[in-house]
């Protein structure tokens, strides 16, 4: 009988045929090898949200695409490999997307993105300025005639009407005094939209109507594509009417389509007025994370 290699018996099905050869019963063992099953696939991962700044209480969707791998977790929960989720974080949380890109049975290997929810608690109320009394005015002496018995006639004293001075602050009018910040930046939606920027008063003064501050902005575009990046900048003048405590939003003019970019932008204000505090009239952010 002939005989048979360590991988023909390990083969399986077989096919065998059986032939009489000079009175000897023979069998022959024929077989296609299996092919190994693959052990690592490149993925392409794309991970977006409509929203990356939600105020308290409020919701984002989070979006996913992926093509290869092995498997799809979302913060550790299996997930398929293109879909989406509602999310409505109570604190800024970050999300993250694991695909592997090879197989568990052979030490699993994985890439990861990251979406970061910045969820904003609010702004407090302005403060009430405290309403300041009139400034005291003193009563005037009474007057007490004097007479005198001699024919002489003495003269009636003269009475002063005297008034304190204001408290400090009353009724003053100067230079207008203000910290501005630069808080926040944002997409008005997502993947495509446009940068608004978000800017505080601190005080001490109210603004109202205060014309030619100057928003400076510059944005650093990254196609996903791996192409070079290019750069563009804008700026524009903006009224400013906002009271201690108050924030407002103003249209940068920057458009984004997060679809085939990644954004690096960078907004600065210049008030026309005295800013006590300029260390914080610039903010930078990324839209979305980078890869």
């Amino acid at each position: 009988m002939s005989h048979l290699t360590l991988t023909q018996r390990k083969i399986a099905p077989a096919l065998c045929l059986l032939t009489l050869l000079s009175g000897v019963l023979a069998c022959n063992l024929f077989s296609t090898p299996t092919q190994p099953r693959p052990t690592t696939s490149a993925a392409q991962i794309v991970f977006t949200a409509d929203r990356y700044n939600v105020p308290s209480g409020e919701c984002a969707m989070l979006q996913w695409s992926v093509q290869g791998g092995f498997g799809t977790e979302l913060n550790g929960q299996s997930v398929e490999g293109s879909g989406q989720m509602q999310v409505c974080p109570g604190v800024t949380t970050v999300y993250t997307l694991t695909v592997y890109t090879r197989r568990v049975d052979t030490d699993a290997a994985s890439e990861r993105r990251e979406i970061t929810i910045f969820v904003e608690q609010g702004n407090p109320s302005p403060p009430v300025p405290p309403t300041q009394p009139p400034p005291p005015i003193s009563t005037p002496p009474t007057l007490t005639p004097t007479h005198t018995p001699t024919p002489t006639h003495t003269p009636t004293p003269t009475a002063t009407l005297t008034q304190q001075p204001p408290p400090p602050g009353w009724g003053f009018v100067g230079v207008t005094t203000a910290d501005l910040a630069v808080t926040d930046l944002f997409p008005d939606n997502w993947p495509q939209g446009r940068i608004f920027v978000r800017i505080t008063n601190n005080g001490p003064s109210s603004l109202s109507n205060i014309p030619n501050n100057q928003l400076s902005c510059t944005v650093g575009m990254h196609p996903y594509s791996g192409a070079p990046p290019n750069a563009s900048g804008s700026s524009a003048p903006v009224t400013l009417s906002l009271v201690p405590g108050q924030t407002e939003a103003y249209d940068t003019g920057i458009t984004v389509d997060g679809a085939t970019h990644w954004y690096q932008v960078t907004c600065s204000i210049q008030a026309n007025f005295k800013d006590p505090n300029p260390s914080n009239d610039s903010y930078s952010e990324t839209f979305p994370p980078p890869p």
